[in-house]
């Protein structure tokens, strides 16, 4: 049967009609590909999805959505794209909703999506480096850089990929992996201002001070808006030990990041490490001018912004240290050493923790844990603490071998030559024990607590011989050096009171019961003889 001519008029008409809405959709994509504004992208996508809502189209909207940090809506959009019936790229939608899903801070999820996507397509860049962020979010820092490494030999002109896995080996304390990835990341994009920064970092865990102030020097151009050359010159001017000057920039880095952080919930995610750094090194600042209560705090923001990091258990445990908060400091170097059990200078305290509450054992397990790790350093500081321990408990001969040792291993640490004079002490072999503490008291790097403990054990040597007078001279010495221990008062007020100087003696024991009282951690009784001796009546006859 033969169509009418008008009919067939208005036929073609329609077609007409419906043709360039089908070629619209078409420039719409083909537009928004070519297009470089991010929101004029946004707004053809939107227009392509809404004519003939394709896989592709869906794809491509979702991608536009991370780029402008949309990420919730992002991720409804590339879900939409997967349930596209017959979709035909999974693996790219399902790498760029693992990029939404990473930047909600929803990990898990986001690895899932990545792995899902290099199942399909084991090349697939994009969902190669999320996993390896998400792996690096979760402290998995040898899964991270695996990907990182494979990341890089799929894109080996990448800048980005080195400087991925110069993050992964810096957050995993492999400063030199940092730093030579790093570097070839500048040998392919020399003009990176963030690789500078970065550089400078990590030349400062290093400890090649003198080359990161020579860079920073380069960027000081942008040290007033610039939290990364802030810090920088915060943490030189703190190795510098200007603690003050290094505080007034870290203080302006935190104030600047406290900015970024409430214009951007990306850049808090994207910067972890800077954040954490600037922290870290305040509360190193404060710790070092002895403001516990401020360096504590900083430690605690490092550490709610990476609690996987060793670092900052470790920081935490040598400030209980330092106050003789020995219980707090056991239970933060057990969490350093669950994020990286070979760091040396934890397991030192850690076991000085535990000798400190009298768990002498206790930390001589811990010395011996300590010296089984491979290539451990601080070896001899290690054998010197384990001996000194035996050497508590009695075990001469084991605390002999042990201190010995020590200094065979490293013979400029006056701690071994003070513990081994105190061996000689014990064993009353008295010209060698004399010879260890002038030893020890003639080296050159020679800490306070060092100075003093050499002097009041050398006083203790001089009154076993019957050498009164060189005995008082070394008491003294050793409270000049440091007035608040508790035994050379008490000693030098015994020998004092022996020799019949009852009111210089009655100042001593007066000055060892004030610090007996005040600190909790002195082992000593009422029944000792300082309080013996000063209810004498010989000692309440007034003094002149």
């Amino acid at each position: 049967m033969s169509v009418p001519l008008k009919y067939l008029l208005l036929l073609c008409f329609a077609g007409l009609l419906a043709w360039p809405a089908r070629a619209q959709h078409k420039d719409y994509l083909a537009e928004g590909k070519q297009e470089t504004d991010p929101v004029k992208k946004l707004e053809l996508f939107r227009l392509a999805v809404q004519h003939t809502p394709s896989d592709l189209a869906w794809f491509y909207l979702g991608a536009t959505l991370n780029q402008l940090e949309r990420y919730r809506q992002a991720q409804e959009a590339l879900e939409e794209g997967l349930r596209t019936p017959n979709c035909r790229y999974p693996s790219d939608l399902n790498a760029q909703l693992a990029v939404a899903l990473y930047y909600q801070d929803e990990t898990g999820p986001a690895a899932e999506k990545a792995r899902l996507a290099l199942s399909l397509y084991d090349k697939h860049s994009t969902a190669r480096y999320i996993l390896g962020l998400c792996y690096m979010s979760n402290g998995q820092m040898d899964k991270a850089i695996t990907e990182f490494e494979t990341y890089i030999s799929q894109n080996p002109n990448s800048d980005y990929g080195y400087y991925l896995k110069h993050l992964a080996c810096y957050r995993n304390a492999q400063y030199d992996c940092a730093l030579s990835t790093l570097e070839r990341a500048m040998e392919l994009k020399p003009d990176n201002r963030n690789y500078l920064e970065r550089k400078v970092l990590t030349l400062n865990a290093l400890k090649r001070f003198a080359e990161a102030e020579a860079l920073i020097q380069k960027m000081v151009g942008a040290i007033e808006n610039d939290p990364i050359s802030l810090l920088n010159l915060g943490n030189s001017y703190y190795n510098q030990g200007n603690y003050v000057q290094a505080l007034g920039y870290l203080n302006k880095a935190i104030a600047l990041l406290a900015q970024k952080m409430e214009a951007s919930p990306k850049f808090r995610l994207s910067n972890a490490d800077l954040i954490y750094n600037v922290y870290l090194t305040r509360g190193n600042a404060y710790m070092a001018m002895q403001n516990y209560t401020y360096a504590l705090m900083d430690y605690a923001r490092a550490r709610d912004l990476k609690p996987e990091d060793f670092m900052v258990y470790n920081r935490m445990g040598q400030l209980h240290t330092e106050e003789e908060n020995w219980e707090e400091a056991i239970l933060n170097y057990e969490k350093a050493f669950m994020y990286n059990p070979g760091y040396p200078i934890g397991w030192v305290n850690y076991g000085f923790a535990h000798g400190n509450l009298g768990n002498n054992r206790q930390s001589m397990e811990v010395y011996t844990q300590a010296l089984r790790i491979p290539d451990v350093e601080s070896r001899g500081l290690l054998l010197n603490n384990r001996g000194f321990a035996q050497l508590e408990e009695g075990y001469m001969p084991e605390s002999k071998a042990d201190l010995e040792a020590a200094i065979a291993e490293d013979p400029e640490i006056p701690m071994s030559h003070i513990s081994l004079g105190e061996y000689y002490l014990a064993a009353k072999e008295y010209p060698a024990a004399l010879e260890k503490f002038n030893q020890a008291l003639g080296m050159a790097y020679l800490s306070q607590r060092e100075k003093h403990t050499a002097l009041h054990k050398r006083g203790i040597l001089y009154e076993e011989m019957g050498n009164a007078q060189q005995a008082e001279a070394n008491y003294r010495a050793a409270i000049e050096t440091d007035a608040r221990m508790l035994d050379p008062w008490q000693r030098l007020g015994i020998l004092l009171y022996n020799a019949g100087n009852l009111c210089e003696a009655r100042k001593c024991f007066q000055e060892a019961i004030r610090l007996d009282l005040i600190d909790p951690y002195v082992r000593e009784t009422r029944a000792s003889t300082i309080y013996t001796i000063l209810i004498d009546k010989k000692l309440n006859s007034p003094c002149n």
